[in-house]
């Protein structure tokens, strides 16, 4: 499944989705250590994505939209992901 279809369907009825949806309409995706990811995963109102072909492995995080500044301090300094 999509990752981001996976966030949308986890939080698709809240207020933040409707907004987000009414544009504009942004995502990033970020790269981040192990350290990084568990810290991660202390922020309120996301999903943890397992890959199956990984014995379940965690792979990422997709977080609820929400506005710029309600994003805690620590997201500002992970690196953006560049395929």
């Amino acid at each position: 499944m999509n990752r981001l279809l996976a966030g949308y369907l986890a939080y698709k009825d809240t207020p933040e989705v409707a907004q987000w949806l009414d544009g504009p309409f942004f995502k990033a995706v970020c790269k981040v250590n192990a350290k990084e990811f568990e810290n991660a995963k202390s922020v309120a109102d996301h999903v943890v994505l397992t890959e199956s072909a990984l014995d379940g492995r965690e792979v990422a995080i997709v977080f609820k939209p929400r506005a710029a500044e309600a994003w805690p301090k620590m997201f500002r300094f992970l690196k953006l992901y560049r395929d």
